[in-house]
């Protein structure tokens, strides 16, 4: 991305070696902050991202990169309501695992510390997947605690992820890393972390 915050950005892509032209590949009409390149697919043609709004609502999309002019700039793969963010390819590049957050949307200000009005979806979080054209979505997980960042397998047989919940009324939280088989079922605990070692994110 191009772009200062507060700007508008534009999205380049240029050789790993910085050789070349970068070439761009669309202006999008959002604040720089406001945008997230997640993911390239395995074939290197496509790199999926999220975009927000100004209600800081997020949706998916994917960006194509090989330059084919048949391919619609940029694909918008997920639609409201609530967010849907952390893409990522399964090795085959056929389906997209990401994180979904129902539409129950909080709202601060305007006040002091928000002078605008400020809102965000604040249902729980859960693991989701769908084509890689944004077809079939799928809910893979159904935990009252908050699950996200879907990572692939190797082999595409399996999922990675991170739970995070709360211990009782203490406001304390924890989290852990947790497998499942790429359709939700055989859910299985790797490891919990106390509230000091907290996990943001997971790779394979």
């Amino acid at each position: 991305m191009v772009g200062q915050p507060g700007d508008k950005c534009d999205i380049y892509v240029v050789n790993a070696n910085g050789s070349g032209t970068p070439k761009r590949l669309v202006t999008q009409p959002t604040d720089c902050l406001s945008m997230s390149i997640s993911t390239w697919s395995p074939d290197g043609n496509n790199i999926a991202g999220q975009v927000s709004n100004q209600m800081d609502v997020s949706q998916i999309y994917v960006f194509n990169v090989s330059g084919r002019e048949d391919k619609d700039q940029p694909l918008k793969l997920t639609e409201g309501p609530g967010s849907n963010s952390a893409p990522s390819w399964s090795p085959d590049g056929t389906e997209i695992a990401f994180t979904h957050t129902p539409d129950r949307k909080h709202c601060l200000g305007p006040n002091a510390n928000y002078p605008e009005k400020y809102c965000y979806a604040s249902g729980v979080p859960a693991v989701y997947k769908m084509n890689a054209d944004g077809s079939e979505v799928t809910r893979l997980t159904h935990s009252p605690d908050i699950d996200f960042s879907p990572t692939w397998s190797p082999d595409g047989k399996k999922l990675a992820f991170v739970r995070k919940y709360s211990v009782g009324k203490s406001g304390i939280y924890k989290s852990g890393i947790y497998t499942m088989n790429s359709d939700g079922s055989d859910l299985t605990l790797l490891r919990k972390f106390v509230a000091t070692n907290t996990v943001h994110s997971v790779d394979w």
